[in-house]
């Protein structure tokens, strides 16, 4: 039985969900500010982008989770095309983002890098150190593999890596600056946290959007039939891509 996935939806599913979490997020932040409920204010973090182990990190895992399962399926529909290892290199690392999501790995590095550093400042949330510099190193290794995959999937998959890491690092360096300074109890921090989780969903998205598009072209070697909302000029755009790289 094929299971038919339109990535248009999908995509726009995300970000609804996204867009969902990000208001109730911030009435959650106002309302912690202007009112002294303590009950409500409890209420409020289950939706907090801060907090861990609520419903918009839940939500993070599962995006999360659901790209390294399709980084898995691309991995095994093209294993004999010399180019699986890179997508399962990316399957394990995203894996591994999975876990890291759900048990906060990176939090518990903050004192220990921190203390062996004495990191302050923009570094004050001192996990961002070894990650900047294996996300350098992922840079480096797949930027060959990334100049050779057709344009209309390296331009989504380039978007979701400058809103992911944007958000992630960028944001989080940020944060950590006004939080050594002023406090994590301030509304410039609730903002800035804000924008870097909603960055982060954001750029998961396109990149499941990407996969799901990537898959679209090879579904002859997959159990997954993608169905398309639109006729293919973009499904062309990546044949003829593919086609060139076969070629070389």
């Amino acid at each position: 039985m094929n299971i038919r996935i339109h990535p248009a939806k999908i995509l726009m599913f995300l970000f609804l969900t996204t867009a969902f979490l990000l208001i109730i997020n911030l009435a959650g932040i106002f309302t912690r500010i202007y009112t002294d409920n303590s009950y409500l204010e409890q209420f409020t973090l289950l939706f907090d982008f801060d907090y861990e182990r609520n419903i918009p990190s839940f939500f993070s895992t599962i995006l999360l989770f659901t790209s390294a399962l399709l980084l898995l399926t691309l991995t095994m529909s093209i294993k004999e095309r010399g180019e699986h290892f890179y997508w399962m290199g990316l399957t394990a690392i995203f894996f591994f983002l999975t876990i890291d999501e759900f048990a906060s790995i990176h939090e518990e590095l903050i004192p220990i890098v921190r203390n062996s550093l004495g990191t302050s400042g923009y570094l004050h949330f001192a996990w961002v150190i070894p990650y900047g510099v294996g996300v350098l190193v992922i840079g480096a290794i797949y930027l060959r593999h990334l100049l050779r995959l057709p344009a209309a999937v390296r331009n989504l998959l380039v978007i979701s890596a400058i809103l992911y890491v944007g958000g992630a690092l960028g944001f989080e360096i940020l944060g950590a600056k006004l939080a050594d300074h002023s406090g994590i109890k301030t509304l410039s921090y609730a903002m800035l946290y804000t924008i870097e989780e909603s960055l982060e969903m954001l750029g998961i998205s396109v990149f499941i959007f990407a996969l799901l598009k990537y898959l679209d072209v090879q579904n002859e070697a997959i159990s997954l039939m993608i169905g398309k909302t639109q006729p293919s000029q973009w499904r062309g755009e990546v044949v003829s891509g593919l086609m060139e790289n076969t070629e070389r």
